[in-house]
């Protein structure tokens, strides 16, 4: 079924980032920055780990940490999908989890 991970210190989603369904103009990444820049936070910091040929983000912004426990192939991959959990954990409409679930985001 569907992995959600609910720790005291990180949100988590098993999110993969499929390109296709996103024009440049709303990539995950960018509709957070213009959120965080809006709301006068600090701009969102990644830190990717490589497992051989996979990575994974985890993103901090205001204070609290975003992740998807998705394997993605490249880093920026990984860092869209970071992204994703975390605009769901915002609370964006097309990023709700009944939205990502349709698309096939959600694993």
């Amino acid at each position: 079924m569907y992995s959600i991970l609910f720790s005291t210190d990180v949100f988590s989603l098993n999110c993969a980032f499929l390109r296709n369904l996103y024009p440049v103009e709303k990539l995950p990444k960018t509709l957070l920055y213009a959120h965080c820049k809006f709301q006068h936070y600090d701009q969102p910091k990644y830190e990717t780990t490589q497992n051989e040929k996979l990575f994974r983000s985890l993103l901090t912004v205001n204070g609290k940490q975003y992740t998807s426990q998705f394997w993605e192939k490249n880093k920026r991959n990984a860092e869209q999908g970071a992204a994703i959990v975390c605009l769901s954990a915002l609370s964006f409409p097309e990023y709700s989890q009944t939205e990502l679930r349709e698309t096939g985001v959600l694993r």
